[in-house]
């Protein structure tokens, strides 16, 4: 007697729902919006210095900004620890 083997099928792998792509398109939507408006806050900055001959007190600020930014975060790991 021989047998068969029947089987349906088979498994399929579960696929993210529409609403968690919708988050991650939102959160990625929003990250990009943000970067946008960095970098054209930048831009405009940098134009406004360049055309009125102050372009490096452009850069000494963009130098501040960031020295503080990181010396903000190498001060943060002292407050909890």
């Amino acid at each position: 007697m021989m047998t068969i083997g029947i089987t349906g099928p088979g498994r399929k792998v579960p696929r993210q729902s529409a609403v968690v792509r919708i988050i991650i398109a939102a959160i990625v939507a929003g990250i990009g919006l943000l970067l946008l408006s960095l970098a054209s806050d930048f831009l405009v900055d940098w134009l406004w210095f360049s055309s009125i001959g102050y372009l490096q007190v452009f850069w000494t600020t963009i130098g501040a900004e960031a020295a503080v930014f990181l010396q903000s975060g190498r001060a943060l790991p002292s407050c909890f620890g």
